[in-house]
């Protein structure tokens, strides 16, 4: 449906609230007839479910709670009642009996409440009022499995009370943004707080939550010049936010020098056809993981929240560590990668000192406060993204005009030496292998872009913009676009058998882009290639480690790791999970011990083993997803057409490449087969994890019901004891 859709609400008087539900399918309107009503959209239409009698007096205000605790709407009204109603679907459709009060509240002070809101943090729920005399109150459950039974968190009065006759005005709302308000103001605060805005006469008061759970005032904006506020939207009083694309990381720096390797084992064709591959692979679980996001926005839902909530706590314990330290084995990853660029591929002082100095900066950069971080962050992506398509369009004006008294290369190496390599192998297995090993090279470039994808849709509210599943079309559309014109570039820029791609057979080598240009002869235009190759390294690196040591702190915040990890600096940065994923960089000095171009492949296959398990179980939690909400009646509002067979592509291609780079290990030559070596790492400390987690909570269950035992054991012999004989 489109444009605006005008009908008649069928009200006696006038009509004082309209309020769209959470997924905006459904309408419930109020009247001063003292009546409600609920309309439900159907074939592009809004038709009416039910009317009833919901106050005596004309009714203020009224509120949809989240969609996950059943569908209840709160009222309040002139006649001093603040209830919640809940929808019992085995009655029929307006019969006046669809929607019954579950609970009410009389205001105190003898003045009617005016304004009512409700907030949701996964399956939990508070309701704030506020009545006509500015007297705030804020509520809690006191079981979350009923809405029928309220306690006080806090109340108190939010200004002075008005003088009898003076006109007042007054609006309650809480903050249902998944990004912080005040966390700019006051960057060491609790992100798990609560936080109101409330509209008092004629200013705007921001109160927030403390360590004890109660509320303080923390910003006033008072500049509507003496007139009363009507209107309130918490969705725009951020203080400050800058969005920048968690996909940034993960730009440029596989494909420059990842894609050497892919390139010398399938060939151009075979490069090509794998970044094709991938992008499809990435598309399909992206939008999987982006339809779980879109019905339930969360701030950490992608990398922590929803294994939880759909799948089992052993499962979300193992894949929220694994995506934890595999984004921080990124960090010694993308140093070692800015050595591999600047040729130091052998051990020696000169390495030693320069990785020192870039883990220096990366550790230097992360210690900042986070406004300064996020803001040098959309200058560091801009970086990586001018090179990466500085890369691309000097490529293709080598290969059409080519150089002084030199041919143009068009696609010359597609011929020679040919299109599709073989490896390990002759004839088409060997063809086949090498395309097989082509994907494996290049899908660190791509990887745990669906989950960083996804946790930037996240941290867009929803009702403001594109809801995240359209985000995540849109950032994957380019970039996938941006990723296989660079892969096409490549392979016009190198011929596939270049040693230097491979330092000779050893590991990774020079970037194909680098190869092109010192081909060509062209002066300086190397060492500037370099340079900025090495820049995107050095900012990749430090985005990773912001990461995961957010990730780390995410876990904690959220019950899953130790409080130690959540612990804040007055400038907001939680410097224990800075430090603990820091230690990671350590890796990166194991090129004092082999060639870097070895420990760059060690690193390669550990990472991306843990992220085509990271993308596996992303699918299976949707299949979950699915079935959850089938079982609790709901129906998705943003579903794509790729899906579920998209999600059961990724299973497929999730397990088939695994189960590939795990097989190298019978390859003759040591040089692949020790490649596979990662590979087993990475499966066996996710299966410690899982099944670690697994045995605790075994352990942790047998020792309450002990404790229950022996509790009643010992109940049993007291009352032995102390019972009188009998006769």
């Amino acid at each position: 449906m489109s444009g605006f859709a005008d009908f008649d609400a069928g009200h006696r008087d006038l009509i004082t609230v309209t309020k769209f539900n959470f997924y905006g399918n459904r309408i419930v309107t109020a009247s001063s007839d003292h009546r409600m009503k609920v309309w439900d959209q159907k074939d592009g239409e809004w038709q009416l479910t039910d009317t009833w009698r919901a106050h005596d007096a004309e009714i203020r205000d009224a509120s949809w709670n989240g969609p996950f605790t059943g569908q209840h709407i709160g009222s309040v009204g002139e006649d001093m009642k603040c209830k919640i109603w809940q929808e019992d679907v085995t009655q029929p459709p307006n019969s006046g009996r669809r929607f019954r009060s579950i609970f009410r509240m009389t205001a105190p002070h003898r003045h009617p409440f005016v304004s009512i809101d409700f907030r949701n943090i996964d399956l939990e729920s508070w309701l704030a009022v506020i009545t006509r005399d500015g007297f705030l109150m804020v509520m809690e459950p006191v079981s979350p499995d009923t809405l029928a039974d309220w306690q006080p968190l806090d109340q108190f009065r939010v200004c002075t009370a008005p003088q009898r006759g003076e006109e007042t005005s007054f609006k309650v709302q809480f903050h249902h943004d998944p990004t912080d308000i005040t966390h700019s103001v006051l960057p060491s605060s609790d992100r798990k707080s609560l936080s109101l805005v409330v509209a008092a006469m004629d200013s705007v008061k921001v109160y927030r939550t403390d360590a004890s759970r109660r509320f303080y005032h923390a910003i006033e904006l008072s500049s509507h010049g003496g007139l009363e506020v009507a209107c309130i939207d918490s969705k725009h009083l951020d203080v400050w936010q800058v969005g920048f694309s968690y996909a940034g990381p993960t730009l440029g720096t596989g494909l420059f020098i990842g894609s050497g390797q892919a390139l010398a084992a399938g060939g151009p064709a075979s490069l090509l056809g794998s970044y094709i591959f991938i992008s499809v692979l990435v598309y399909c679980v992206s939008t999987a993981v982006a339809e779980i996001a879109a019905h339930l926005p969360s701030q950490t839902g992608t990398m922590v929240n929803h294994t939880y909530r759909y799948a089992s706590s052993h499962l979300g314990f193992s894949l929220g560590y694994l995506r934890w330290f595999s984004i921080a084995a990124l960090v010694p990853f993308e140093i070692t990668n800015a050595m591999v660029n600047l040729g130091l591929w052998n051990p020696g002082a000169r390495l030693a000192i320069r990785i020192s100095i870039v883990t220096a900066v990366v550790f230097f950069f992360n210690m900042l406060p986070e406004k300064v971080f996020k803001r040098s962050e959309a200058a560091f992506t801009a970086l990586k993204l001018v090179t990466t398509i500085g890369l691309i369009i000097i490529s293709g004006y080598l290969a059409v005009r080519g150089v002084p008294e030199s041919a143009a290369r068009g696609f010359r190496y597609w011929h020679e030496p040919g299109a599709m390599n073989e490896y390990l192998t002759d004839g088409h297995l060997g063809r086949l292998l090498g395309l097989v090993q082509c994907i494996l090279c290049s899908t660190i470039s791509f990887i745990f872009s669906p989950e960083l994808i996804v946790q930037r849709a996240e941290q867009v509210d929803s009702e403001s913009v594109r809801n995240a599943l359209d985000m995540t079309r849109i950032d994957c559309i380019h970039l996938f676009a941006l990723y296989i014109l660079g892969s096409l570039a490549i392979t016009v820029s190198s011929p596939s058998d270049e040693p230097l791609l491979t330092n000779h057979g050893i590991g990774a080598g020079l970037s194909p882009y680098i190869v092109g240009i010192r081909r060509s002869g062209i002066p300086i235009l190397p060492t500037v290639a370099t340079a900025l190759i090495f820049l995107s390294s050095v900012a990749s690196g430090r985005s990773f480690l912001y990461i995961s040591s957010r990730t780390l702190c995410s876990l904690a915040e959220t019950g899953h790791g130790p409080e130690l990890f959540k612990v804040r600096n007055d400038y907001g940065v939680p410097y224990i999970s800075v430090i603990i994923s820091a230690l990671f960089s350590g890796f990166a000095y194991l090129s004092l011990a082999m060639s870097a171009s070895v420990v760059f492949n060690l690193l390669m296959y550990f990472i991306t083993t843990s992220g085509y398990i990271s993308w596996l179980f992303s699918c299976v939690i949707y299949f979950q997803f699915r079935r959850t909400t089938a079982l609790q009646g709901f129906t998705p509002a943003n579903q794509t057409r790729i899906q579920p067979y998209g999600a059961y592509f990724g299973i497929a291609a999730c397990t088939f490449l695994p189960l590939a780079n795990a097989l190298l290990l019978a390859a003759p030559s040591w040089v692949v087969a020790r490649n596979s070596i990662p590979a087993y790492i990475s499966v066996s400390i996710f299966l410690l994890l899982y099944f670690g987690h697994l045995m605790k909570s075994i352990v942790t269950q047998r020792r309450h019901q002990s404790e229950e035992l022996r509790k009643q054991g010992c109940g049993d012999m007291l009352e032995k004891c102390t019972a009188r004989p009998q006769g």
